[in-house]
């Protein structure tokens, strides 16, 4: 098989391949997360010499995931009521829900005494080990994640960053409403300093500020799927 039949194969084989990320920004364009993590590769020469030494590439492999909790249901343009209007009874506690928190902390401090207190390590296995609430039996579902491909660009540098983040522009519909991406603090950081860069944009899509780091909001465990 030729070079160019292989190169055909594989695009007939890969079309499409970001058809469901892009029915879910369709959909609401909340439920996409966005991650991605660096993917170095070395590649040896058959004839290696001076002048044809192997080659190190490093690339950036994007994934999307969908939050199971949707959100294109809470409004965005007008508050729920009149902040005025509103008493100051429905920002304190009440009695269920003083319970409730108690009980969550005595979950959180049985975990903490049993995971550094050695005569308390047989007990672990009897502390509950996920607190229920009202979204739990959606977190319960198995997740739905995309595999975008990779993106020829280094993330270690601030030009490979920028190419990255305007590669996955592709996936925003609103440019009003920010979109979750993230990976390992490495690319956070590097995310970070290219918003930096380009917070005088003239365009919401030209400053890059669309996206909103993982960091801020909690590390997923999405490097199981790399």
């Amino acid at each position: 098989m030729s070079h160019c039949s292989a190169i055909r194969y594989i695009n007939m084989l890969g079309e499409n391949y970001d058809k469901k990320v892009i029915e879910w920004l369709h959909e609401d364009q909340g439920l996409i997360k966005l991650a991605g993590d660096n993917i170095d590769i070395n590649q040896s020469a058959r004839d290696q010499r001076k002048d044809n030494p192997g080659k190190s590439h490093h690339w950036f492999l994007a994934m999307a995931f969908k939050n199971p909790v949707p959100s294109s249901h809470l409004p965005n343009d007008n508050p729920i009521c009149n902040l005025k209007d509103m008493p100051l009874s429905e920002f304190l506690l009440n009695n269920q829900e003083q319970k409730k928190l108690k009980e969550d902390f005595c979950t959180l401090i049985l975990r903490v005494l049993c995971s550094h207190l050695e005569f308390l390590t047989p007990f672990q296995k009897y502390v509950a080990k996920h607190i229920p609430h009202e979204y739990s039996a959606m977190f319960q579902q198995k997740g739905e994640a995309v595999n975008l491909g990779l993106i020829f660009h280094n993330e270690n540098s601030s030009e490979g960053m920028l190419h990255i983040l305007e590669y996955l522009h592709k996936y925003i519909h609103n440019y009003e409403e920010r979109v979750v991406f993230g990976g390992d603090q490495l690319t956070e950081e590097r995310a970070a300093g290219v918003q930096r860069l380009r917070q005088n944009g003239a365009t919401l899509k030209q400053d890059c500020q669309v996206f909103f780091q993982l960091q801020r909001v909690g590390m997923p465990k999405w490097h199981y799927y790399l």
